[in-house]
This record gives structure tokens, sequence and C-alpha cells, in this order.
């Protein structure tokens, strides 16, 4: 049985952070990542705020924008999805939210990512701005059933900053004041039918500086998910955010692998040995019968690519896949990350023996900026040492323009009808692009040539003969031995 993984995680706009996130090896056969608070930058062209493109994962924006906040504010939420995985993108008006269908081998799944920072400067305009987002989450949700007949399912990442026993446990006594601001949340979770994923109590935000917990972070699922979780719990690495990666792992049965495979190294291959091994897989059971129909002549084409390509996966190797996103990264930011998610550990151990963490949260600390400023000094030498290369320049330049090509192909509509498969958008861009001709009508058929057979001239020897010098081999032979390559005879030159 197969799982998909889909990882939250507030990354507090921090560069460092999200660079991180997106170089774990661990996350490579990940469906998507859920993110709140993103790293944005604006381009130069265009002073558009955008997310980095990666060439592992489709990046889904929300598709609004707050105009009226700075660039690094004008949306706080991002959806990341696997390239080798289907996914369509639902449209939502607000700059907080992110909703993509999710195509599966089973069942599509509605991931939404959410944010609501409860910067009102009232209790009525931070209830008004929390059923904002849960009106639009439902218009959502709406969008996505109809999209797909009422089969899809949801699933909800979201950081609303607000604290409930449902989720929070008897942690969430320590907040008096606060322990009912959840309470929208609890009857959007009753009208939607979706329940918690997350253990009850699960620490998802804490303090750098203080004991200060808190779970803050919800993973919401539909009856559908929550009959299939093989896990939703803390991630086991730590990335240098002050709020916790949540990892939900989900059982389909004819799931594909997500794992890439490197490109073949044709060169390295022994060929003699693949002519051989396609030769006796020809000769158990050979191709060349004449084919009574085009169903037969589709089956033996296919069986033959099949035979090619099982002989080529077993005899041409394959180039070791890189683990990391990009390839300014190192071994050594590994070890770094790695020895700071283990003192972020040490103090959650302590903390559960009762015992002080202050001393623990100092090396925490120092580890962290430790591996944040290793991130940005590694980015910036291995960026000077490729643009100090002179060979790079063109590269470069192809680097510093804006990419405006789409990762897969948008639902087409066509006729109030929405093509979402790969099979009907072939079937939509075949009928548009070549139409079926209309058929002559009987009786009215203009012949071939209207004006009769058109006159040629009569071609000179010396013309034959140059458009044979043209069309051979070799043009420095003496004129008694030129030799045609369409079988005048070696002597016509000589005529």
């Amino acid at each position: 049985m197969n799982r998909i993984g889909i990882l939250h995680l507030n990354v507090g706009k921090r560069r460092t952070v999200q660079n991180s996130l997106l170089n774990d090896e661990s996350l490579q056969d990940y469906s998507a990542i859920a993110v709140v608070e993103p790293y944005i930058f604006v381009h130069p062209e265009d002073n558009v705020p955008r997310i980095p493109d990666d060439h592992r994962w489709q990046v889904f924006q929300p598709t609004a924008r707050n105009d009226r906040a700075l660039p690094r504010c004008s949306f706080r939420s991002v959806i990341w999805v696997n390239a080798r995985c289907k996914a369509t993108q639902i449209a939502v008006d607000n700059h907080d939210i992110t909703a993509v269908i999710l195509y599966t081998t089973e069942q599509p799944i509605l991931v939404i990512s959410c944010y609501e920072p409860r910067d009102g400067e009232t209790r009525q305009q931070r209830e008004d701005a929390l059923t904002e987002r849960t009106n639009k989450m439902k218009g959502a949700i709406t969008e996505a059933k109809r999209a797909t007949q009422g089969s899809a399912e949801v699933l909800i990442c979201a950081d609303l900053n607000r604290y409930h026993p449902i989720w929070g446990g008897q942690d969430t006594l320590r907040y008096p004041t606060r322990i009912k601001e959840g309470d929208q949340i609890v009857t959007f979770m009753h009208e939607t039918a979706i329940q918690s994923l997350l253990k009850q109590g699960t620490v998802t935000w804490e303090h750098a500086y203080s004991d200060c917990p808190s779970s803050i972070d919800l993973i919401l699922g539909s009856g559908g998910l929550q009959e299939k979780p093989i896990s939703c719990t803390i991630h086991r690495t730590d990335h240098g955010s002050d709020h916790k990666a949540i990892a939900t792992q989900l059982a389909f049965s004819n799931e594909d692998n997500l794992l890439r495979k490197g490109k073949r190294q044709y060169a390295q291959a022994d060929w003699n040995k693949i002519r051989t091994k396609l030769e006796e897989a020809l000769c158990r059971a050979p191709l060349e019968e004449r084919q009574g129909s085009t169903d037969e002549l589709d089956y033996k084409a296919d069986l033959l690519i099949s035979r090619i390509n099982d002989i080529l996966e077993s005899y041409v190797p394959r180039a070791r896949q890189s683990p990391y996103n990009k390839r300014w990264w190192t071994r050594e930011l590994t070890e770094l990350r790695t020895e700071y998610t283990t003192r972020r550990n040490r103090i959650v151990t302590l903390s559960r023996r009762g015992e002080d963490t202050q001393r623990a949260r100092q090396l925490a600390n120092a580890a962290r900026r430790t591996f944040h400023n290793a991130i940005e000094k590694q980015k910036k030498d291995h960026w000077k040492a490729f643009l100090d290369d002179a060979d790079n320049i063109w590269k470069a330049a192809k680097y510093a323009r804006k990419k405006e090509s789409l990762s897969s192909i948008p639902n087409l509509v066509v006729g109030g009808i929405t093509a979402s498969t790969d099979l009907k958008k072939a079937e939509v861009l075949m009928d548009t692009f070549f139409p079926q001709p209309p058929f002559a009508e009987e009786g009215r058929r203009e012949p071939y040539l209207a004006g009769g057979a058109p006159k040629w001239p009569e071609l000179s020897t010396h013309e034959v003969r140059e458009a044979i010098f043209k069309a051979a081999k070799t043009k420095t032979k003496p004129q008694g031995q030129m030799r045609s390559h369409s079988g005048f005879g070696k002597n016509y030159g000589q005529s």
C-alpha cells in the first residue's frame, strides 16, 4: 500500500527557512507542501510579488492579492505540488487562501492552505476576518465538489491563531481569555463535516526564548480522509521556524510512486548487449505478421515499445539523482540542520521531564543562527563563483529573465463543459487545432489540376550534369568516372 504525503508549515516569511524546507531530501516523495507566510520576492522587471520557481514543484499562489500591503504581505499562503502529480487550482477571492485539487488514482483531494493573523484591533474585527475566511473555504469546498461530481475529499492546512480544547487539549486552559476564540472554527467544522486529524494537544508553535508552547496550527480532514490517515504528526526535521512542520500521511492502495528517476546515460550503455537482447525478445514473439486491423497494429506497436523500454531500463544506467533541490545546497548544511533539530528536540525532552530549558534554548538558538547564516553564505558564495566564470554569462542572463511558462495545462472549458483530465484535454486540443475536414458533396468534386498537366521545360545535358554533381557525395572525381546516385550510368557525363 502506497502513501500520499502532505506537509504543512508556517515559515514566517524567512528565506532561510523556506530554502531549508525545499532542500529537505525526505520530502522528495511528498505530493504537496502547504505553506503559510511564505518568503516572497519582487521581480525587478515587473515589480510583481511572487514565489521563486522550482523545477521539482508546481507553485500555486492565491488568485487574489492585497495591493494595499507591503509586497512581502501581498499574499500569505502557497501550495507546492510535486511536479509528477496532477493538480488544478480553485479560484478563491482571498489573498490568504490557496485551494488546489490534487488528483490521485483513487479520488481527488482538495488541499487548502489558509492563514488568519488575528491582527484586528477589536474582537469584532477579528471575528469578522475569521468569518470571511471560513466562508471563502466553504465556497472552495463547494466548487471542488461541483468540479469532481462530489467525489473530492477535503484537507485543510491552516494557521488560524485560535485556541480551543478540541485541538489544544488541556493546555488551552492557560489562556482563559482566549479559550472561546475557536468556537467559530468548531461551527465551521460541523457545517463542512470535517475533523481534526492531528492528535489533541500537539504543540505546533513554541517561543524561541521562553517556555510558551501552543497548538494553533490545524490539520482538518473530511470523512473519507479520516479512514485513510497512517499518521498525522510533527515532522522529524526542524527548519528554524517557531512553528513546527506537520506531516500527514494518507494510505492509498493504487497510488503511483513519486520517487524520481535519474536521466538515462545512453553514452555508457552496452549497445551490443542491448541489440542481442532485443533480437531475442523479437524472436520469441515476432511482429512481422500482416496486421488485419488498426487495433492489432496498435497492439503490436505497444508491445514493441514496451519490450524496448524494458530492455533499456535493464541495460542503460541512470544518473544519480541529487537529493537536494538547489545545486548550491551542501552536505554541511544538512549536517547543521540535523544538529539544530537535535537541540530543539532536547528542549522538548527537558520540558516533558519538568526540567529547566533555559540553557538548552540558548544552545538551540545559537545552532539556528549558525545554520541560517551558513545558508546565506553558501548561497552567496556559490552564485559569486558562478558569475565570475565568463562561460556562464548567457546562462546567467537566462536565469535573470522571468518565466511565463505554465507548469501544467489548466482546465479547458468548451461549450460549458470542463476538460480536467489529460485525455479530455487532449481531445479538446485535437478537435480545436485539427478539426475534421468537411466531406465533399457528391458530383461536385473539382479536378485536382484545373488547367491540366503543367508543361515542363526541356532540360539540357549541361543542366542534368550539374544536378548530378550537386547530388553526388564526391564532386572531385574526373568527368569520365562520375557516378550518379539515380542510376544514369558513369558514361552519361561523357556524352
